[in-house]
């Protein structure tokens, strides 16, 4: 079986098509003590739970102690192995735009979310350090595909370019991402979860850096609206300039290569968009919109 404790909202529906199995997805702390009651002996687990837009305390609760709960789990039910689906933001920004994160490079978090991603890491670190729990880690970038909340960039630019509607941009649109299609992602997991080796971190990239205006721009040319559309809004604090991944690791050891270019990654989730508009517009709601108000209303 290839259970996923708390499998993320964008990789979810995805994960279920490429690995059918068992899968338990936790969305908060009080599911999340349920589901490892439900984690059977010798199953794989993978974790990534941790939400952006949780803040203060709910994040280090979700994000830390969440993962050590599993973790402690895991080594009472004799779990197989534990991959630990990390973000390259914890390794902070990039200053030399000739750089790459390697799995070597530095930890330098820069917001509450990076550094309780990477408080998570060293506990799953020492837990195969001092336990022998068989970990693996994974870190990569800015994901993108069918079922994103339309609350992140690319759903975002996208729904508001259909709608004719200002698209708001962080800043005058320099930082930079390293983008990879969600398919691709999921596919490197699965080899990392099968293959990896105990202990090993594997950075995860498609080598698709990106700038965020060119984002934008990728998305009305490809629907035939105007740049115009895009809005430069203040930015935001702490905003980290460059995320670029090395993913040689990861393919000289395991094989694994992303099948999707930016080009047709694009196509794809626009189309997907397009022919999902009710669901973005739920989504985007009334409802919706009330809740994430409460999330990030104090941000």
């Amino acid at each position: 079986m290839l259970p996923s404790l708390t499998v993320g909202l964008l990789t979810y529906p995805l994960w279920r098509r490429i690995a059918p199995g068992r899968f338990l997805v936790a969305d908060g702390f009080p599911k999340l003590l349920v589901s490892t009651h439900a984690l059977g002996k010798a199953e794989p687990v993978c974790h990534r739970r941790c939400r952006l837009y949780w803040l203060g305390i709910r994040q280090v609760v979700i994000g830390i102690l969440g993962t050590q709960i599993l973790l402690d789990v895991a080594r009472a039910k004799g779990v197989r192995r534990f991959v630990q689906v990390s973000t390259d933001e914890v390794m902070g920004s990039l200053h030399d735009e000739q750089a790459f994160f390697s799995e070597d490079s530095p930890f330098c978090p820069n917001s509450p979310y990076a550094a309780s991603k990477a408080g998570a890491e060293h506990l799953v670190r020492a837990a195969h350090h001092t336990f022998g729990l068989d970990t693996v880690i994974t870190r990569c970038g800015n994901n993108y595909g069918p079922h994103q909340f339309p609350e992140k960039f690319l759903p975002l630019t996208i729904a508001k370019a259909l709608n004719n509607e200002p698209i708001p941009l962080y800043g005058d649109g320099p930082n930079v991402r390293d983008w990879i299609y969600v398919d691709d992602h999921c596919r490197a997991i699965l080899q990392v979860l099968k293959n990896g080796r105990p202990g090993a971190v594997y950075n995860i990239g498609a080598r698709n850096e990106r700038r965020n205006i060119d984002v934008a721009k990728s998305v009305l040319d490809f629907l035939g609206k105007p740049h115009s559309l895009i809005q430069f809004v203040k930015d935001r604090p702490g905003h980290d300039r460059r995320y670029a991944i090395d993913p040689s690791l990861v393919e000289r050891e395991l094989g694994w290569h992303p099948r999707e270019t930016w080009s047709s990654g694009l196509r794809q989730t626009i189309e997907w968009y397009m022919k999902n508009e009710v669901w973005v517009e739920r989504l985007r709601s009334g409802a919706y919109r009330a809740f994430h108000g409460r999330e990030v209303g104090a941000r």
